[in-house]
């Protein structure tokens, strides 16, 4: 199928890594795709490493601006007409918008484009009067990242336009023979058991819960250490709790690894989740757990669908510092039970969480819609 996935962001970060991963996946899988995005450096220099078309020309403005809204859709109109383009699949509210209305005057020049929103959150969609609107007249199906928000969507939709489609990882960059010790040795760790926490510096990803716990977990295991690998506002109180708790000899802030998160991941004999980023499918986490790392998670998001629970990894509630402790405790002393959990977290990816998987189920996705299409009157 030829299909333009579009989205009104230019840095490759939330919503944009995954929406990528899925372009290159779809296009290794024989799709014809483009991707569109807005203008800007970081996304379209890694669409352009990883071989993904890219198409720079929307203004995607989001604030009040009609005159380059109006432009976008009818530069979007054009390309839908002219690129023959089968499926429009939308990543954020802003160019779900701008799809549905160059959508709208593709079908009513009798060109039959099918339009697909993902949700990369754990959240549902806005279910105000005129999203409402744009999912039930213009939308053909809704993929989630979350079980559970697919099962209220499809409470909405109907099960027909509601799929659950959960995050992917490449298994094939994250994986579990690579070494760790240069970055342990860089770092300056030792032998120790290593923890780590890979998350933007913000007060709201659990890290002040980390750091208290963790000071619990150095006195029972001296040798024990914490990457909090990251950056963000955050930073400067972070670093005055360490120093304030005695922690400063233990907890180590990376830096000068760029984006070499591999090495830094396969550092770590644990990894720590304990809230959802700009992007709800867990990547840390997924990344991690393909490393044969597992995990010590708060029950946030799609952590109850993804990490089994004394088997992947370890699940606590979130904001409970001693079983944060007491986690972390039983991982890092027992290097038996790591290993084992380890080595079912990485079966566990390689079993389901592969691109290509994601990529297959996502185009399951688009090919059982024009069928269904054709049959329902009155929606074009």
């Amino acid at each position: 199928m030829k299909v333009l996935h579009i989205i009104s962001s230019a840095k490759w970060t939330g919503a944009a890594a995954p929406a990528l991963d899925l372009c290159r996946a779809l296009s290794d899988c024989g799709h014809d795709v483009l991707f569109c995005i807005g203008g800007g450096r970081s996304l379209e220099e890694k669409a352009r490493e990883l071989g993904v078309p890219v198409w720079t020309g929307l203004g995607m403005a989001a604030g009040p601006n009609p005159l380059v809204r109006s432009r976008d859709v009818g530069a979007l109109a054009e390309i839908l007409s002219e690129g023959g383009f089968d499926v429009v699949h939308a990543h954020l509210s802003h160019d779900h918008w701008l799809a549905a209305a160059a959508v709208r005057r593709a079908r009513r020049a009798g060109r039959r484009v099918l339009l697909i929103r993902s949700n990369h959150h754990t959240r549902p969609l806005r279910s105000d009067p005129w999203h409402a609107h744009l999912l039930r007249r213009w939308t053909d199906a809704v993929i989630d990242v979350s079980r559970r928000t697919c099962l209220v969507h499809q409470g909405r939709l109907g099960e027909d336009r509601a799929f659950w489609v959960h995050g992917a990882v490449d298994v094939g960059a994250f994986r579990p023979d690579v070494d760790g010790g240069p970055a342990r040795g860089e770092l300056g760790v030792g032998d120790g058991p290593v923890a780590g926490i890979i998350a933007h510096l913000h007060g709201d990803r659990g890290h002040v819960d980390l750091l208290a716990a963790f000071g619990e977990v150095r006195r029972a295991l001296p040798a024990a250490r914490l990457l909090v690998i990251g950056k963000g506002s955050f930073e400067p109180r972070l670093r005055r709790m360490v120093e304030g708790t005695g922690l400063s000899d233990a907890v180590v802030f990376p830096r000068g690894f760029g984006g070499r998160w591999v090495e830094l991941i396969a550092a770590l004999d644990v990894s720590v989740y304990l809230a959802e980023g700009s992007e709800g499918s867990g990547r840390a986490m997924l990344e991690a757990m393909a490393m044969g790392t597992p995990v010590v998670a708060a029950d946030v998001g799609v952590v109850a669908e993804t990490v089994e629970d004394g088997v992947t990894g370890l699940v606590v509630p979130r904001g409970n510092r001693g079983a944060l402790a007491g986690a972390l405790l039983r991982l890092l002393g027992d290097e038996a039970v790591r290993q084992r959990m380890g080595e079912a977290a990485r079966r566990t990816m390689e079993a389901g969480y592969t691109q290509k998987q994601r990529a297959e189920a996502v185009a399951s996705v688009y090919e059982s819609l024009p069928t269904r299409r054709k049959t329902e009157k009155g929606r074009e």
